[in-house]
């Protein structure tokens, strides 16, 4: 029989406690942002079509595209894009993923990429959407619509 002295036990204890708690802890977070980010690409997704002043995004805006486009912009180009693909049906479906870095450590950013696919009125398109996750809330890095009609 191996005798192991009782504080190496409980050092060893600890340790694994303390591993099983930091994992536990990533996959909750991990979870979280990836639950919050498809969250808002849906709620901005189906926002910018349906309302006059689509709020979530604005207020989601990283500064870094607020610096590119200004919101008077952005609702023009929204309006453009509205008045040419007529009203939204539908939204099909949305595929993507985020990049969680397992440790914050470097300069590693945090990031979500989504494709959300829609059905209007006149013809199908896609919102082609990036965030970054700033002080704990996702930011929209990217907003663009793409489609044939919008193309020409």
């Amino acid at each position: 029989m191996i005798n192991i002295p009782l504080k190496l036990t409980v050092v060893v204890c600890l340790a694994l406690i303390a591993v099983i708690s930091a994992m536990t802890w990533t996959i909750l977070r991990t979870n979280r942002l990836e639950s919050a980010a498809q969250e808002l690409a849906l709620t901005v997704s189906e926002e910018s079509f349906t309302i006059d002043y689509p709020a979530t995004l604005i207020e989601n805006l990283h500064p870094d595209y607020l610096a590119q486009i200004p919101p008077r912009s952005l609702l023009r180009y929204l309006n453009n894009a509205t008045q040419r693909l007529g009203s939204l049906d539908s939204l099909i479906s949305i595929r993507g993923s985020t990049d969680i870095p397992l440790l914050s450590i470097g300069d590693k950013a945090t990031s979500a990429n989504y494709e959300v696919e829609l059905s209007f009125r006149n013809t199908p398109a896609s919102l082609q959407l990036e965030m970054l996750l700033t002080n704990n809330q996702w930011l929209i890095s990217k907003f663009d619509i793409v489609a044939d009609v919008l193309a020409n």
